[in-house]
Formats: C-alpha cells, structure tokens, sequence
C-alpha cells in the first residue's frame, strides 16, 4: 500500500506505545508519571492514544458494553495508575489492576492500547466514507491513516512493530494462518488487499463499495485479537503458565475484545471477563472460551478458517482441543491398498477372504433364524437405557497439557 498524503506523524505512535510500555514497566514513581504524560499527550507523535480511547462511531461498541463511551481511555488510565474501573454496567465489565504489580500492569497497557487503536481505525475508515463523494483528497488521508495506525513505523521499517500488523505476523505462526507465497500472515495480506481495494473505490468514488470494505477490515482485524487470546488462554490453563506478564497480556487482549463480543453474544462476553481479567486468569478453562468465542465468529464476520488452530512445535499437527472449530482429522488408511501394495497376490487374498467371510456370515444367520423359530434361543437381558439428567452448566474435567507432552492429532 502506497499512501498517497503525509502520514508519518500517524504511523510514528508505535514509538510512543513502546516509550509507554517501557516506562510502565519500569514502576518508580517518576517513569509512571513519564508513562501517563505520554500517553495522554504523546511523544514522538501529536497524536496520543488517549485520544483514541473514546468512542464516537455507531453503534456504539463501549457504551453497550461497559455503559461509558470512553472505556478503552478509563481502563488504560486505571492501569496506568494501579487502580479499579468503575463502569456503570456492573461487576462483569470492571477491572481491578491492583492485583497486578508492575509487569501485569505495563502487558496490559501494552495489548490494551490495541483496542484503542483499533477503534480509530474504524473512525478514520468511517471518516474516509463520509468523505468519499466529494472530498476526495480528505477521504484518502482518513484512509492513509487507517494504514498508519494498523502498520505502524517499525514494521514499515522492517522492525518488530508494536501495532496490529505486529501482532497478526506472530499469532499466524501459531496458528497455521501464515501465507508462505505473499511472505506475511493470511490476515495482513487481506487486510492490505482490502485497503487497496478501498482506495480504488475512493479515487473511482464508488462509496457503497468502499463501505463493503470497510465493514470486511473491521472483521479481519479482530482476528489477530481472538487468535492471541485463545494462545494465551491455552497457556494459563494447559501449559501452567500463570506468570503475571501472561496475565497481563491476556486481560489486555480480553479489555480490547470485549465490547464487541458483547454486541453479539453477551454471554460470550461475561464468559471471557469471569476468565480472563485480572485476579482470575489461573482459573481459566481454555475449552469454555473457546466455545464462547467460537459462537461468534459469524457475527464477527469472520470463520473458523481465519482463525485456525494452535499448532503445537512440529507445526504439522494442533495441540490437544485447540484444533480449529469444524477441524475433522484426516483418515488413516489401514494397511496396503491396491494402489500402494503393488502386490497382485495381495488383492486376490483379500477377495477370497471377503468371500468366505460372507458365505460364513450366510450360515450363521440361517442357524439363528432356525433355532428362533424353534424357540431354542432365548434373548439375554437388555440393560435399559439411563436418562442422563443435565443441569444446564458445561462443565469440563482439567487436564493440563505440557508442550512437551502434549496429545496431537
């Protein structure tokens, strides 16, 4: 993608979000003071993620979910600060960072700045339409933004990254989604086909189109999220990593999923929260979010496929229960077959064994039919079926699985 207006003030933020991280992580008094002056002003860029944590789009996504329309702004805050939100719309919004010391604090900070981040990309995708018809040269710099904001400079410059780019390049390792071809994940080289796409709608001002890719990127790039929180829910409950920095990280990438989980399927949502936020991630059930996440997929816009399944090292086969939803495990054939023995000998042997097998079959059925009517055979006693009685929660038996012992399929 090759932007077309000045935007390096808009994709130099990774800086600053990796200025914010280190200086969280730090923890003296003075470097988290550093951090919140960064984050609500900025450093190297103009533009600061505070701004973005409040949103202005509809429907909107952060008053349905937590009551406030700036949820992502108050959470990083409260973060920032070691505090609690206090979300109008109770318990299963809310998050407590006290629990947390530095190193949860400054993961979370980090994963959940993406969800503000994300959230301006949709308002400069949402600008960019409105501007589609007659102020072309502004919709194009909402559209340059987008890119910016998703990209980032470090990526650009062939960096590690900080930003959704960054983030969709590791999960499609992980989970079998990386495009060898284009040499980048399945998910970015979408997303990049359909920011493309968008500015040729935008320079043909085509805007009904432009909008039928707007919606198809929002979906896209919730998947690097989901694929994250399923990796590192994976690893608290199977491969007992209960670290703080796992923590962290993954109440970061839960805060950023789930108003939008809330929009479709509000159970998912208090499913994901009761799990994953802070205090409660060791008692995560890798299998009941899962199942939870998987349920909304098709109103994410998004499907199984996009978000594959957690390999385990091999990279050929999937950790045990993390396989794709709808994955059906490849048949194995059973002995040599006609096109792979090569033995003529072999075949006959099978056939004259089939035969005599179904002439023996033949016989037995005769006797027993013989003997019935005769009354000789008397039925054994059937042992009726139980009615299994289910009181309506899912509840799994937990096996941790190391990776190095891990079951494959």
């Amino acid at each position: 993608y090759t932007p077309t207006t000045d935007i390096d003030n808009e994709a130099i933020l990774d800086l600053d979000l990796q200025l914010i991280y280190a200086r969280t992580l730090s923890g003296t008094e003075d470097s988290l003071q550093e951090a919140a002056s960064v984050y609500s002003n900025g450093d190297k860029s103009t533009i600061s993620i505070e701004s973005m944590g409040t949103s202005t789009v509809n429907p909107n996504v952060f008053y349905a979910y937590s009551g406030a329309y700036d949820y992502e702004d108050r959470l990083m805050k409260a973060a920032l600060a070691g505090d609690s939100t206090d979300f109008p719309n109770g318990a299963d919004t809310n998050f407590d960072f006290s629990v947390f010391g530095k190193v949860g604090r400054a993961e979370f900070v980090r994963y959940g700045a993406l969800g503000s981040v994300y959230n301006q990309i949709i308002t400069e995708l949402r600008g960019a339409n409105e501007k589609c018809s007659n102020e072309t040269d502004v919709a194009h710099n909402h559209l340059d933004r987008a890119v910016a904001f998703y990209t980032g400079s470090m990526s650009r410059d062939g960096g590690p990254g900080q930003l959704l780019y960054t983030l969709a390049e590791v999960e499609s390792q992980r989970f079998g989604t990386y495009d060898s071809i284009s040499g980048m994940s399945k998910v970015n080289k979408s997303v990049l086909s359909e920011f493309n796409a968008g500015k040729s709608y935008l320079n043909e001002k085509k805007c009904n189109l432009f909008v039928g890719r707007s919606d198809v990127l929002e979906s896209l790039m919730l998947v690097p999220f989901i694929q994250a929180l399923l990796g590192h829910t994976y690893a608290l409950d199977n491969q007992g990593d209960s670290a703080e920095k796992t923590q962290g990280e993954v109440a970061g990438i839960a805060a950023s999923l789930l108003p939008y989980l809330r929009l479709y399927n509000d159970a998912a949502a208090v499913v994901v929260h009761r799990d994953l936020s802070p205090g409660k991630a060791t008692g995560a059930s890798f299998e009941v979010v899962k199942y939870n996440l998987e349920r909304t997929y098709k109103h994410l816009g998004i499907s199984c496929a996009d978000v594959g399944g957690l390999r385990d090292y091999s990279g050929t086969s999937y950790l045990r229960n993390a396989m794709p939803c709808g994955y059906v495990a490849p048949s194995v054939p059973i002995g040599p077959t006609p096109s792979t023995s090569g033995n003529g000998d072999n075949d006959t042997s099978l056939i004259v064994g089939l035969v005599f097998g179904g002439i023996c079959v033949l016989i037995i059925v005769a006797y027993v039919a013989r003997k019935t009517e005769a009354g000789q055979l008397i039925p054994s006693k059937i042992k009726k079926n139980v009615d299994m009685k289910v009181n309506g929660d899912l509840e799994l038996e937990e096996t941790p699985v190391h990776a190095k012992d891990a079951e494959v399929i």
